[in-house]
């Protein structure tokens, strides 16, 4: 009976919080869009959609399938690239920095 009363409580928790990391993710972008790190802001906005896509599906289905592993899978990998795209830029504002001295 708990069991299914936290799937119940569970699934428009993390439909509602996940739109609301969606929201302030596309918010945060629209403010550091001109940055240079604005292009690691937009792949994390789309990020916290997906994340919450799968966590809901993960609750709703109750175990772990192929489709969701492949699921986490692109995003782990897309998370890399995002945290490659902040080292690169990361890099580059350095060295533009060093040499305009």
């Amino acid at each position: 009976m708990t069991d299914t009363i936290v799937h119940a409580l569970g699934i428009p928790f993390a439909t509602v919080t996940g739109a609301a990391a969606g929201v302030l993710a596309v918010l945060s972008w629209q403010l550091f869009r001109e940055s240079p790190f604005g292009r690691a802001v937009a792949l994390l906005s789309v990020v916290a959609s997906v994340i919450t896509f799968y966590h809901v599906l993960l609750l709703a289905l109750g175990s772990e399938t192929f489709v969701l592993q492949a699921l986490r899978s692109g995003v782990n990998t897309v998370i890399a690239g995002v945290l490659l795209l902040v080292v690169h830029e990361h890099r580059r504002l350095r060295r533009d920095r060093t040499a305009d001295r």
